[in-house]
C-alpha cells in the first residue's frame, strides 16, 4: 500500500494542474475509508521535506477527504499551513466550514487565527465558528475573527463584537471598534463603551477619531454633547478636539454643523483642516438644507463658510437656494461668498444674476468681480469691460484688467477694450500695466507710440511671470521672430530681449537691423543690452556678422562674437582689417583686448596688420606688444 502512496504522490507531481485537479477527485471518489486513514498515516510518518512535496501535490485538491488531510499538516511547518489554506479556501463555503471545526480546535493560536480568516467569506454557517473564536484567549484569533467578521455578512454577531472594545489589546479594541462601524450596531452598552475611548487619552489618535466616528453614526445624544463642548473648548485635548471636528458634520443638525464650520477658522491647523475635510464629504439634501440655515448667522464667517460648502454640492440641490439668497442678501463678504460659490459650482444663470446684482446694488467687492470673472464668456465681454469705470477699489479694477488679458490670449481684442487699454496704460497704477500692455500686444496695427509704451510697461514690470508669458506669446503670434518684434522697442526693452532669444524660433528678416540698434543700446548704457546681443548671436551667428559691417558700434558686436562656440566663429568671420580701420582709438583696443582672448592664429595675424598700419601710435603699441607676448609665449 505504501508504494502506491508513494506512486500517487510521483504521479500528481508530475501533471500539470488540470490533470492533477481530475485526478485528485478520482481518488475522492475511488478510495475507501481504510485507504484514505492509510494515506493519512502514510503522510504523517514522513519527513518534514518530503511533506512538503506532498503537501505542493495535494495544493488543488478539491476533494474534502484529501483536504482533511491535508489540513492536519498545518500543525507542522508554517509553510505547510500557507499551503494547506490556500487549497482550502479554493474550496466551497460548506467545505471551509467542515475542515475549520477541526482546524478551530488547533492547539496552535497561528492555525486558529488562519482558519478565522479563511471563514471570511463563507456565509452564515461560519458564524458559530466565528463567535467562538471572538472569547479565544489569544489576541491573534480575536483580531482574526473581528476581520472577518468586518469581511463578511455578519450583523447577528455585531453584540458579540460590543464587549471585545474593552479589551486589554490595542489592536483588537481598534479591530473591534472596525467591526461595529461596518456592521451598523446598536445598543445602549455601545454608546458608553464608545464615550470611554473617545475620552481616554491613553488611546491613540486613530482609534479615538474612529470611535467619534461610530457615535455620529449611531446619533447619541450623549455623543454629540461631549464632542460639541470638545469643538467648542480651544483648551480642549487635541486629539479629542480634532475627533470632534471630523466627526459632528455626522449628526445632521444646525448646531453641530455651525461648530464645525466655526471650526474651519479654528487656531489649530490640524483641527480647521479637519473641519474642512469633514464638511466637504458631505453631499446630501438635508446637508444643503441646514447650510442655508447658517446663512442667516449672524457671524458673517459662519454665513461665508455656509455659501462656500454650499458651492461644493450638486448644482441641482442648491441653485435655487443660492439664486434667492443673491437677491435678498445685503452683508458685502456674504454677497461675494453666495458669488463665488455660485461661479465654482456651475450654477446656470450666474452671470446674469451676479451683473444684476452689481448694477442694482453698485458692488465693489474683489471677491464678487473674481466670481464674475470666473462666470464671464466672450460675448459678455464687453459689459464687462464696461464695469471698470464703474468701480474705484484698486483691486477691483486689476481683476476686470486681468481677466481681459486672460480672454485676449484666446479670443480677439474688441475695440473697446483695446480703447480701455491704451488708457489704462496712462493710469498712474502701475500694477494695471502689465494687463493692460498684455492685452495689446495681441492688438495688430499699434501706432508706434503705443507700441513704445507697450514695452516700457513690460520692460518696467522686472521679473513678473506675466511678462515673459506676454512676450512669449507675442513671439509665438509672430512666428517666433525676433526682429519682427523688437525693432522699434526702446532700449529698457533690452533685458525683455535678451529672455526672448532663448524661445526665438528665428531672427525674423530684420535681424542684422536688429543687431545694430541693440549695439547702439549697449554704448547708451541700456541694462542687459549686451546680454541680448550675446543671445541673439547664439541664434543668428550670420546675421550678427553682416551686421559689423558700417557699424558705428560694432565692438559690442564683436565682444558677442568673439562669445560664440570656436566653430560658429570659424564658419562666420568678420572683417577685422575693416573694424580697426574705421574703429576709433578706444573701440581699436577694446578690439585688441578681445582678440587676445581668441589666441588663435588668424586673430595674431589680424592685430599684426593693425601693429603696422593703425595712424594711431598708441594702438599700435598695444597691438605690438600683444602680438609679441602671444609669439613669445610657450
Amino acid at each position: 500500500m505504501k508504494d502506491a502512496f508513494v506512486e500517487l504522490v510521483r504521479e500528481l507531481r508530475g501533471t500539470v494542474r488540470a490533470r492533477r485537479q481530475e485526478k485528485l477527485r478520482e481518488v475522492e471518489l475511488a478510495w475507501s475509508a481504510g485507504e484514505l486513514a492509510g494515506f493519512r498515516l502514510f503522510v504523517m510518518g514522513l519527513h518534514s521535506s518530503e511533506m512538503v512535496d506532498v503537501c505542493y501535490a495535494l495544493s488543488d485538491a478539491q476533494a474534502v477527504p484529501l483536504l482533511e488531510i491535508l489540513g492536519d499538516f498545518a500543525e507542522k511547518d508554517p509553510e505547510l499551513m500557507q499551503i494547506a489554506f490556500r487549497s482550502m479556501e479554493k474550496t466551497s463555503s460548506l467545505a471551509r466550514t467542515f475542515l475549520a471545526n477541526r482546524l478551530i480546535a488547533s492547539t496552535k493560536p497561528e492555525v486558529r487565527a488562519r482558519t478565522c480568516e479563511m471563514l471570511g467569506n463563507s456565509g452564515a454557517q461560519a458564524e458559530p465558528l466565528l463567535k467562538r473564536a471572538l472569547g479565544d484567549r489569544d489576541t491573534r484569533v480575536q483580531r482574526a475573527a473581528l476581520d472577518a467578521i468586518s469581511r463578511g455578512d455578519f450583523k447577528r454577531l455585531g453584540l458579540n463584537v460590543v464587549p471585545l472594545l474593552r479589551s486589554g489589546d490595542r489592536e483588537v479594541r481598534f479591530a473591534a471598534l472596525g467591526a461595529v462601524a461596518r456592521l451598523g450596531v446598536t445598543s445602549p452598552s455601545l454608546i458608553d463603551d464608545l464615550l470611554a475611548l473617545l475620552q481616554d487619552a491613553s488611546q491613540n489618535e486613530q482609534t479615538r477619531r474612529l470611535a467619534a466616528g461610530v457615535l455620529a453614526r449611531a446619533a447619541s445624544g450623549k455623543g454629540r454633547a461631549v464632542l460639541l463642548e470638545a469643538l467648542r473648548s480651544p483648551g480642549a485635548e487635541h486629539t479629542l478636539r480634532v475627533a470632534a471636528a471630523e466627526s459632528l458634520s455626522g449628526y445632521d443638525d444646525l448646531e453641530a454643523i455651525k461648530a464645525v464650520l466655526r471650526a474651519v477658522d479654528d487656531r489649530d491647523a490640524v483641527v480647521a483642516k479637519t473641519a474642512r475635510m469633514s464638511l466637504s464629504r458631505k453631499h446630501s439634501q438635508a446637508f444643503a438644507e441646514i447650510l442655508a440655515r447658517n446663512l442667516d448667522d449672524a457671524d458673517m464667517r459662519v454665513a461665508e463658510l455656509a455659501a462656500e460648502m454650499l458651492g461644493g454640492l450638486d448644482a441641482r440641490l442648491v441653485r435655487d437656494i443660492l439664486m434667492n439668497r443673491l437677491k435678498t442678501e445685503r452683508r458685502i463678504p456674504v454677497v461675494s461668498a453666495l458669488a463665488q460659490a455660485m461661479s465654482k459650482g456651475g450654477i446656470p444663470g450666474t452671470w446674469d444674476a451676479l451683473i444684476a446684482k452689481q448694477h442694482g446694488e453698485n458692488i465693489c467687492s474683489p471677491a464678487f468681480f473674481h466670481a464674475l470673472a470666473d462666470v464671464a464668456e466672450e460675448d459678455d465681454l464687453r459689459r464687462f469691460a464696461a464695469l471698470f469705470d464703474d468701480v474705484r477699489d484698486a483691486e477691483t479694477r486689476r481683476v476686470i484688467m486681468d481677466r481681459l488679458a486672460l480672454f485676449a490670449r484666446t479670443s480677439p481684442v474688441a475695440p473697446e477694450v483695446e480703447t480701455l487699454a491704451v488708457r489704462v496704460l496712462n493710469e498712474p497704477d502701475t500694477t494695471l500695466h502689465i494687463p493692460a500692455a498684455t492685452i495689446l500686444t495681441h492688438v495688430s496695427g499699434l501706432d508706434a507710440p503705443t507700441r513704445t509704451r507697450v514695452w516700457e510697461c513690460l520692460a518696467a514690470a522686472g521679473e513678473d511671470p506675466r511678462v515673459t508669458r506676454a512676450v512669449a506669446e507675442m513671439l509665438r503670434n509672430r512666428g517666433g521672430a525676433l526682429a519682427d518684434l523688437f525693432l522699434g522697442a526702446p532700449p529698457t526693452a533690452a533685458g525683455l530681449l535678451a529672455q526672448a532669444a532663448t524661445e526665438a524660433s528665428c531672427p525674423g528678416e530684420g535681424a542684422a537691423q536688429l543687431f545694430r540698434t541693440v549695439a547702439h543700446w549697449a554704448r547708451t548704457g541700456a541694462p542687459r543690452a549686451k546680454d541680448a546681443l550675446h543671445a541673439m548671436a547664439l541664434l543668428a551667428p550670420a546675421a550678427l556678422v553682416t551686421a559689423m559691417a558700417n557699424c558705428a558700434d560694432q565692438i559690442f558686436l564683436l565682444e558677442a562674437w568673439s562669445a560664440l562656440p570656436e566653430q560658429e566663429r570659424a564658419s562666420n568671420r568678420p572683417d577685422l582689417q575693416a573694424f580697426f580701420a574705421e574703429a576709433t582709438p578706444a573701440d581699436a583696443l577694446a578690439g585688441i583686448r578681445i582678440l587676445t582672448r581668441l589666441q588663435d592664429l588668424r586673430s595674431l595675424n589680424a592685430m599684426a596688420d593693425v601693429a603696422f598700419t593703425s595712424k594711431d601710435p598708441a594702438v599700435r603699441k598695444a597691438a605690438l606688444e600683444l602680438t609679441r607676448e602671444l609669439i613669445l609665449a610657450p
